[in-house]
């Protein structure tokens, strides 16, 4: 059984769509198949289809979902003819559900696999290599996570995990395109990322790089400049101290703009001209 979830949401038994058209069994369908094969309680269920508000009836009405989802999957023959007792895939374990998907793809666990082997590279700056993991863990998104799904508390709670690891992740490899010289590459992406996320400051700075880099200084100051504008109007805050000092280091052409992790080194830097403020180095 294959199920992709990052995307509209989609489980092929047998290479059949075995999605419900009805909001709630899918709901159902996609809370078990995320769930990596661990039982799922009942009372997790009922709440993730109707929060705080569950019927009377709602441990029937889920008995009567299990019921529609075993029939899709029955309906779902194998290649060679074989039935499988759709019991067997969508079992009752205790006071709860389990979904036993078997040998095949799921979505989500492979884009942890490559976003974590990604991360580890990128630590070992082994930058090729991080960059063809992360690339391949972003090339998996077909959507956003669980696009036609009506998710209730604990989907919705993956949707976000999900949703802000592929932000951070996008991030991480735009920094390794950097790293590689390729500011020239990146810059049409960076320039409508920063547009979709204003206030991303992490995404504005390697923007600002990105321009820096193509020779565009005046943009990138610019760019500075509107960020700083930007949350003192939405949010009453300054911008990070690292954005001063890489807005200063524009103006001066500090050759570490051409570092290979400037932005980091920038954070550093910050940091560093913090704690002495502070006195918390000498």
């Amino acid at each position: 059984m294959d199920i992709f979830a990052l995307g509209p949401f989609t489980v092929l038994n047998n290479g059949e769509n075995v999605v419900p058209k009805a909001a709630k069994p899918r709901t159902l369908l996609a809370l078990l198949g995320s769930s990596n094969g661990n039982v799922v309680s009942s009372s997790v269920i009922i709440s993730e289809l109707w929060d705080d508000r569950p019927p009377r009836t709602a441990s029937t009405t889920v008995h009567t979902y299990v019921m529609q989802l075993r029939r899709l999957l029955g309906a779902a023959t194998s290649p060679a003819g074989n039935r499988v007792d759709p019991k067997d895939i969508l079992r009752r374990d205790g006071s709860g559900y389990l979904l036993a998907a078997g040998p095949g793809r799921f979505d989500i666990a492979e884009y942890d696999r490559l976003a974590a082997e990604g991360h580890m590279a990128a630590q070992a700056n082994d930058c090729l290599a991080a960059h063809a993991r992360i690339t391949a863990a972003l090339n998996l998104w077909r959507g956003p996570a669980f696009a036609d799904v009506q998710t209730g508390p604990r989907l919705s709670a993956e949707v976000t995990r999900l949703e802000e690891s592929r932000k951070m992740l996008l991030e991480r490899r735009i920094e390794i395109d950097l790293r590689l010289g390729r500011h020239h590459q990146v810059l049409g992406d960076l320039a409508g990322l920063t547009t979709e996320h204003p206030s991303h400051e992490g995404l504005q700075a390697l923007y600002i790089i990105a321009l820096y880099r193509c020779g565009q200084r005046t943009r990138a100051l610019a760019q500075c400049d509107q960020l700083r504008a930007r949350m003192a109007d939405e949010f009453g805050l300054d911008p990070l101290p690292a954005m001063a000092a890489l807005r200063q280091a524009i103006l001066v052409n500090d050759p570490a703009l051409e570092d290979d992790a400037v932005w980091p080194l920038f954070v550093r830097r910050s940091a560093e001209l913090q704690a002495k403020h502070v006195g918390v180095l000498p």
